[in-house]
């Protein structure tokens, strides 16, 4: 894990949301390892469904399955994007 999600890890657990969000926003336009973006913009959906932004958690959750589909946090996002559409 990067200093960066460590970081914003940190950022959320303190509640600053916005700060964190950003970023992970950041995080996921680096170069380098999908795992450490996907991970970044899962996060991202995540702080926007905390925060009860009705359509950005899907908006973020779709860029990562459509930009990563074979990573590992494909599969818990598809179960997530089909829990919040209610499928």
């Amino acid at each position: 894990m990067t200093i960066g999600l460590i970081r914003a890890k940190s950022l959320i657990h303190l509640q600053h949301l916005d700060v964190a969000r950003d970023v992970l926003q950041e995080i996921s336009s680096w170069f380098g390892c999908n795992d450490q973006r996907t991970r970044a913009i899962f996060l991202i959906g995540w702080i926007y469904l905390h925060q009860n932004e009705p359509t950005r958690p899907l908006e973020a959750l779709h860029r990562l399955i459509k930009k990563y589909p074979d990573t590992g946090f494909s599969a818990k996002t598809l179960t997530l994007i089909q829990r919040l559409e209610g499928s």
